[in-house]
């Protein structure tokens, strides 16, 4: 639940095109990123659609949650996204990768406290652990009282998915890491980064030349 200062859920969202479910396995979009949305008048209805930092449409949202985001919006309220989670189902034919993210909308004057539980969020989904965010009132209080240094000890439990649905990303790997390191400015992260999937594909080649007999 929630009251008129918060509102917290995760939402699972789809992709118009291949082009963006291959974009979802890249680091362009590290488990934990934020993301904006933009609205979009399609069929007389606003579509909320998810874009990555790098301005690159990632997915929609449903109907139901597309409204929602939609009241918040004209109430004046932040809306803050987080990539949660990346799946995969082979139904309907071709099939195709979709995605889960948490969603965080409050009061502008409470921005600050959710800049911080926003950070706490996304180190915690980074991990692969999904704590509840759709808090109570008690829970809203407590996580404002610590200016957002708070998350809940709930945890949304490991789903058990339907056959044809696999569980693709969930977690930051350590490429992940170093990329988003390197977002920050940490140049040396990028070069280690580069370097250990350099050594990676390196050790790929070597393998094969030496089963193909080469060395």
């Amino acid at each position: 639940m929630s009251d008129m200062r918060y509102f917290g859920q995760y939402a699972d969202f789809k992709t118009a095109s291949k082009n963006e479910s291959g974009s979802l396995l890249s680091s362009d979009n590290i488990i934990g990123d934020s993301y904006s949305v933009e609205f979009r008048m399609e069929s007389g209805k606003n579509v909320a659609w998810i874009v990555n930092k790098f301005g690159f449409d990632v997915g929609y949202l449903d109907a139901r949650m597309s409204y929602q985001l939609d009241v918040f919006k004209a109430r004046g309220w932040n809306i803050n996204i987080q990539l949660a989670q990346v799946l995969y189902s082979d139904t309907p034919d071709p099939g195709s990768y979709w995605g889960r993210v948490a969603v965080v909308c409050a009061e502008p004057r409470y921005q600050k406290e959710i800049d911080t539980y926003l950070g706490k969020l996304s180190s915690s989904l980074g991990k692969g652990v999904l704590p509840v965010i759709d808090l109570s009132e008690k829970g809203i209080s407590e996580m404002l009282a610590a200016g957002g240094d708070w998350l809940s000890e709930d945890h949304l439990p490991l789903e058990k998915l339907p056959k044809g649905t696999a569980l693709v990303k969930n977690q930051r790997s350590f490429t992940d890491n170093m990329v988003e390191q390197g977002r920050k400015g940490n140049k040396g992260c990028y070069f280690v980064s580069y370097a250990f999937i350099a050594i990676v594909i390196a050790a790929v080649v070597a393998l094969g030349l030496k089963i193909a007999g080469v060395i």
